[in-house]
């Protein structure tokens, strides 16, 4: 699952950063009348070992647009788990992107259930962990690396979009 996860994360931060809101992609300000529905989306496998998924269309201008409007002043330097629970996170010469976390709201949880649904699992919503949107600039990096913790973390993890 985990490159599926890192995957995932990185397109959408990719696709995020990439994109600047114009008059078709205005940022959804209003979500009292939101309705979810999930919009086709092209699936291309890369590669089955290790699995690599490109995903075209997985989120519509207007998505895009709104996770950048409500997340435009809360980008930080990205940190890494230090690996030990309870150990503060720290800002890491591995990856000297900036992320955020984005806020839950209708929309965000209607691509949290496009997330769970495109992975095919029977996968219960309290097992998804929070969408985190990351932003790199020119020369700024998420270097390889391997995530470990001395033990298993409190709850199971679906995947992060």
């Amino acid at each position: 699952m985990a490159p599926l996860r890192s995957l995932l994360l990185g397109a959408l931060a990719l696709h995020a950063s990439a994109t600047t809101p114009t008059n078709d992609q205005a940022p959804l300000t209003n979500l009292d009348d939101y309705t979810c529905t999930h919009p086709p989306y092209k699936v291309t496998l890369v590669s089955k070992s290790p699995l690599v998924i490109y995903i075209t269309d997985f989120l519509t201008p207007a998505e895009r647009a709104h996770l950048l409007h409500i997340t435009a002043q809360t980008f930080t330097p990205s940190n890494i788990s230090p690996g030990s629970p309870g150990s503060a996170r720290s800002p890491s010469h591995i990856r000297t992107s900036h992320s955020t976390l984005v806020p839950r709201d209708p929309l965000v949880r209607c691509l949290e259930t496009r997330a769970l649904l495109f992975q095919g699992h029977d996968t219960p919503r309290s097992h998804l962990e929070p969408l985190q949107l990351v932003r790199y600039l020119p020369s700024q990096r998420y270097h390889y690396h391997t995530d470990w913790f001395p033990s298993p973390p409190p709850r199971p993890r679906a995947g992060i979009v």
